[in-house]
């Protein structure tokens, strides 16, 4: 059977089995990094041992949605450059210029077409959660909110390793490593901006001879 014909068959829950798997042998997120769901914060109320400003900020009048949507995903066969290209896609939104709605149809436009069902309504949820909710995406707006991340370093994480024979063909698991970098709006009208190391974490389908997909942004980090 084909590895993308496996949705349906049990393989999707065997890895997000595995995903909860390696979160308990990792112990999710630790004290050395920061947790990517930092980013869901508005700025000046950065998390703890960021060096971003706190000032009381004013709101400012939104911008004009744009025409054009987001950046999407690249197009690739290599786990490192999905993952990569991923997360700079979650970690780098623009909620100034852009609407929630527009990075989660393209986070979900690159589920796989196999995942229908239950499969993809396990993996929808956990996709979403990687953005700022609605009512957080409407603040960061209010300040003029713009990130950036910068890719510095790909892997596998070490405790794949524990669990490789339970992981279908074609499935890959990748931590990316960067620094995100917020500009906002501060107290005085200025722009502000504040830079923060980032982590995150990406499971992804890439079978020999096709283009890479996605199957899941896990909450924890995997290390």
């Amino acid at each position: 059977m084909p590895a993308t014909a496996r949705w349906g068959t049990g393989a999707l829950a065997v890895l997000l089995l595995v995903v909860l798997v390696l979160g308990l042998l990792s112990g999710g997120t630790s004290d050395s990094g920061p947790d990517p769901g930092a980013q869901h914060e508005v700025p000046g109320t950065p998390s703890t041992g960021t060096s971003a400003p706190t000032p009381s900020l004013q709101p400012t009048e939104p911008t004009a949605q744009p025409t054009s949507p987001p950046d999407g995903v690249a197009d690739t066969d290599s786990p490192d450059e999905y993952a990569a290209s991923v997360a700079e896609l979650v970690l780098g939104t623009n909620p100034r210029d852009h609407a929630r709605d527009d990075y989660l149809a393209l986070l979900l436009g690159e589920v796989s077409d196999e995942a229908v069902g239950e499969s993809r309504v396990r993996i929808e949820p956990v996709i979403a959660a990687a953005l700022p909710d609605d009512y957080q995406w409407l603040r960061q707006r209010d300040y003029g909110q713009v990130n950036t991340f910068e890719v510095e370093h790909v892997w596998e994480p070490d405790v794949v390793d524990d669990v490789r024979d339970r992981i279908p063909d074609g499935y890959a698991v990748r931590t990316v490593a960067g620094t995100q970098t917020t500009r906002f709006n501060a107290e005085n009208g200025d722009r502000a901006s504040s830079s923060t190391p980032r982590l995150l974490t990406v499971f992804s389908f890439c079978p020999p001879g096709g283009t890479c997909s996605l199957v899941g942004i896990p909450q924890e980090v995997l290390r």
